[in-house]
């Protein structure tokens, strides 16, 4: 895991892309308290005011959910673009699906559209270094329940 410095929680907040309340939700914070981490208030002994370890643990852990999220997808690419190298063909853009809302973004498996997007950008970004030509478009809506 990380160091634990003032800097590191503010790139790791950055990177993770939540609101200062979405992020106390996540780690079970006070949205005060979070305010506290990213201005980097001296706390009682002077120095910055810094995550519990139990805080910071969570927000590294979401921060490798969401790398090993975009991780999967960037696979999933590559396989796509081998095979068209492999068949002479020409790479159709690859289709990267923007959740909706917090209940999309849940079934993709994160806990905010905030931490959903910031996946996204992972991958997006990947594509643009790469060269690969993708499109951004919404995830479709969960189908109908059935009806016995």
């Amino acid at each position: 895991m990380s160091d634990l410095t003032a800097e590191n929680v503010r790139v790791m907040l950055s990177r993770v892309g939540l609101s200062q309340s979405e992020v106390a939700r996540v780690v079970g914070a006070q949205e005060r308290t979070v305010r506290r981490w990213m201005a980097g208030d001296p706390g009682p002994d002077g120095d910055a005011f810094l995550p519990s370890p139990q805080h910071w643990l969570r927000l590294f852990n979401l921060c490798k959910a969401q790398d090993r999220a975009a991780d999967q997808a960037m696979r999933l690419i590559y396989r796509l673009r081998n095979l068209a190298e492999e068949t002479g063909e020409r790479l159709d853009p690859v289709t990267v699906r923007l959740a909706r809302d917090d209940a999309d973004a849940r079934r993709a498996g994160m806990p905010f559209l905030s931490a959903h997007i910031a996946v996204v950008r992972r991958i997006v970004e990947r594509c643009e270094a790469e060269r690969i030509p993708y499109d951004v478009l919404a995830m479709l809506p969960p189908p109908p329940p059935r009806r016995a």
